[in-house]
């Protein structure tokens, strides 16, 4: 079985007569830049079909930060991509149930295959960060674009509302985006700069999550949520508002915790609990660590290949 997945970074005009003169079973494309030329490919006969990946249509309303072209060109070659493939590859049943509702796709023809999580499982106790002192301080972390759909201005609540109660934390923000400056400056009509570790790039984040207790998420909806999955495995807990595909990646109470959009009093009661709670605290990183044990890109590419297979 042959595979063709269509990158615009390759040198494709290179090797463009190795590409033609080949039949593929499946094209499959990954990003909506690809459409055009996939859609192409596929009508000169080249495959028997397409595969494609997608996220929260544009169409919708929803909006990304990195778009390559005008929403107008993004909503054409999403909808091309949409039309032409055989099965349409989504990593949350949230995603699924949009498309369908959006584009009346064929709910048999859209496949929830949740992404994978890189990270290594052994000794997973040396990731735990045990200070069974009650009042100790407490380590957050946030690793998220800053633009509006990450709800900034409620990390600011919260971090007002935890200096309000009187607890002892640091927050690390890991990240970089158009609303940076934006946010800082409210940081900064606050006060709360004392509390902010801020990074704009790291080459690894695992170890960040290792070394803090809580993964805090204001995003306002979510494809997939894969920094909450990542936080999880190295026994970071997440606490989010419910939203997107967030309940689907969070078994709230268990391997996290879950508060409705916008509710910074619920949020500062659960990191009130864990700074007090220690033992809980503990307990919860390991349930969520056994929890993202579940996802691995070991497994969604064998899923991948199975689908594959069955659309030749």
């Amino acid at each position: 079985m042959s595979v063709y997945n269509p990158n615009p970074y390759r040198k494709i005009l290179k090797n463009l007569t190795e590409i033609i003169e080949r039949d593929y079973d499946v094209i499959f494309v990954q990003d909506y830049y690809n459409s055009l030329l996939a859609t192409l490919l596929y009508l000169e006969g080249f495959s028997d079909c397409i595969i494609s990946v997608h996220h929260l249509p544009l169409y919708a309303g929803f909006t990304y930060f990195d778009k390559p072209m005008s929403d107008e060109i993004h909503q054409f070659l999403e909808a091309i991509l949409i039309r032409y493939s055989r099965k349409l590859i989504v990593p949350s049943q949230f995603t699924k149930r949009v498309l369908i509702q959006i584009y009346n796709v064929d709910p048999d023809d859209i496949i929830v295959l949740p992404l994978g999580v890189r990270a290594t499982f052994e000794d997973r106790k040396t990731n735990i960060i045990e200070d069974p002192r009650e009042n100790s301080k407490i380590r957050l972390i946030s690793v998220l674009r800053f633009t509006d759909q990450k709800g900034l201005t409620y990390i600011v609540s919260l971090m007002d509302e935890l200096r309000r109660r009187g607890l002892n934390f640091t927050y690390s923000l890991i990240g970089n985006g158009p609303k940076l400056e934006d946010f800082f400056s409210l940081v900064n009509k606050f006060s709360l700069m004392q509390y902010i570790h801020h990074e704009k790039f790291v080459k690894n984040i695992f170890p960040y999550y290792s070394r803090h207790d809580i993964y805090v998420s204001t995003s306002l909806y979510e494809t997939f949520g894969l920094t909450l999955l990542e936080a999880m495995a190295y026994g970071c807990i997440p606490i989010a508002f419910n939203v997107g595909a967030v309940n689907e990646i969070i078994q709230d109470g268990t391997t996290g915790f879950l508060v409705d959009i916008g509710d910074i009093e619920s949020m500062a009661d659960y990191i009130e609990m864990f700074s007090r709670k220690r033992g809980k605290l503990l307990s919860v990183k390991k349930n969520a660590i056994l929890w993202a044990k579940k996802f691995s890109w070991e497994k969604h590419v064998d899923e991948l290949v199975k689908i594959f297979k069955e659309c030749r």
